[in-house]
């Protein structure tokens, strides 16, 4: 004799909800759902307080997509939007509590980590670089992975305000577009004088203990003379894992880049794009140069059995350019290695800016003396690149590896490249065009007239100790 049942009760929220996305919408971008600038930016005054409060150091990340424009441009709108929300996905899933990713406009994301160690502040933004490397989008049947520069600001109770920390993580940005983008760049400015001696003294140990123990390593990037490459990408050979098409009985002199790669204690390989500006900070960029020079020559020395006509650029630092007494140690070191002068091609990297351009053309004339050779790097990014070409007396012009990759979508890269090629061979120069991803790439190429190619496609950088130059350039 009882009765069962249940009572439902219904209430309208339609207003509650529309409430709340309205404020979801005022603080979160509609496309990738990120927080947004002003939102962004109010979540930093509320950690600036924290560390007031509780010391220590956040960090905040200001990323912008390299050649956004040019990609939306060439795969359309839509395919854009998607490839945003695919990075916004794979930064997302990095993340920790109290992280903040958000989008600041267009193609340009921000990132606040939360309580980071001023030790390990390079290598996590860094990663954050090497991350976007996941994301692709497709030209021409070729897919192309996103790279991004990234600018790091540090927040601590000195800073100002989140104004202060977003402008400056923002002009960092911009000196790693500068210095050939897919790069990291912290800014300290004059109100982090603390933490400038607490990253200048960690990393100037840190690099000095990495030469001591041999923790740089050297690694090896072929560049190849685009006539020894069949036009018929069949016929095109593979030694070691290369597309080289060499022999010992060829004319063609065939040139390698020496890349750097620093240890970590963790064993995992640490980018130059963190430690070369560290030690550009410090002063140590000229000891770092020698000891590369040094191992490379040690190196040389070794591989007299090769008889194929081989070369090898290595990378020298502005601050060493302009350094007398490297001049003199660059110079002993030569003499004393039995390596012939001409088996050197020194770089000079075109996106910074030298501090004496008289003192870097004394300094080459010098070491062309010896019979050693140069090339200007990334030529074409900056405003000074026809000013170092007119004063420096360099041997070869390497072509800003944007330029070359965007060749077989873009007529205007094709004009571009066309265009430093011919006014290189006017002047006697020859032409490496960087960032080689595909076949494509390397027939447009091609037709520019370019001497020399390097890229991925031709070889990705090995370990320098584990390539056999004599297996590579057979006995005809």
């Amino acid at each position: 004799n009882r009765r069962e049942g249940s009572v439902v009760v219904f209430r309208d929220i339609s207003e509650r909800k529309s409430a709340e996305s309205l404020r979801w919408e005022l603080t979160h971008d509609k496309l990738t759902g990120l927080a947004n600038a002003r939102h962004f930016t109010h979540i930093v005054a509320q950690e600036l307080l924290r560390r007031r409060d509780l010391g220590g150091y956040s960090a905040l990340l200001y990323i912008d997509l390299d050649r956004f424009n040019y990609i939306v441009d060439t795969i359309g709108q839509q395919a854009g939007d998607r490839l945003l929300v695919e990075i916004a996905g794979v930064l997302g899933r990095r993340l920790r509590d109290g992280d903040l990713l958000a989008r600041i406009e267009g193609d340009r994301l921000a990132l606040l980590l939360a309580s980071v160690q001023l030790e390990n502040l390079f290598p996590i933004a860094d990663s954050f670089r090497e991350l976007l490397h996941q994301c692709s989008y497709e030209i021409g049947g070729v897919r192309r992975g996103v790279t991004a520069s990234i600018g790091v600001a540090v927040v601590s109770r000195d800073t100002p305000s989140a104004e202060y920390a977003v402008e400056h993580a923002r002009l960092a940005c911009r000196s790693a577009k500068q210095r050939g983008r897919d790069q990291t760049e912290i800014y300290v400015g004059e109100h982090d004088a603390r933490v400038a001696r607490e990253i200048e003294a960690g990393w100037t140990e840190r690099l000095r203990q990495a030469m001591e123990q041999e923790r740089i390593v050297l690694l090896v990037q072929p560049i190849v003379p685009i006539a020894a490459l069949p036009a018929d990408e069949n016929a095109v050979v593979q030694r070691q894992g290369w597309r080289v098409n060499g022999s010992a009985g060829n004319t063609q002199e065939f040139l390698f880049e020496i890349l750097i790669r620093m240890v970590g204690k963790d064993g995992q390989l640490i980018s130059p794009g963190v430690f070369v500006p560290l030690a550009e900070r410090v002063g140590m960029m000229p000891k770092l140069d020698l000891w590369v020079f040094g191992r490379l020559l040690r190196h040389l020395a070794a591989m007299r059995e090769v008889q194929a006509p081989i070369a090898f650029h290595v990378n020298l630092s502005n601050l060493t350019l302009g350094d007398p007494e490297s001049l003199k140690l660059i110079e002993t070191a030569i003499r004393s290695s039995g390596v012939q002068a001409r088996q050197l091609v020194l770089e000079i990297t075109e996106t910074t800016e030298l501090t004496s351009l008289h003192a870097a053309r004394k300094f080459i004339s010098a070491l062309k003396k010896l019979g050693c050779r140069f090339a200007l790097d990334d030529f074409g990014t900056g405003f000074s690149s026809f000013t170092h070409l007119r004063h420096l007396p360099v041997d070869f012009v390497k072509v800003e590896g944007s330029f070359v990759q965007g060749m077989p979508g873009s007529e205007l890269d094709r004009k571009m490249v066309g265009s430093i090629t011919q006014l290189a061979h006017s002047l006697k120069l020859k032409v490496i065009g960087e960032h080689v991803d595909s076949f494509g790439t390397l027939g447009a190429l091609r037709a520019t007239g370019a001497d020399y190619a390097q890229g991925n496609y031709l070889g990705e950088p090995r370990l320098l100790r584990s390539v056999d130059f004599a297996a590579l350039f057979p006995q005809p």
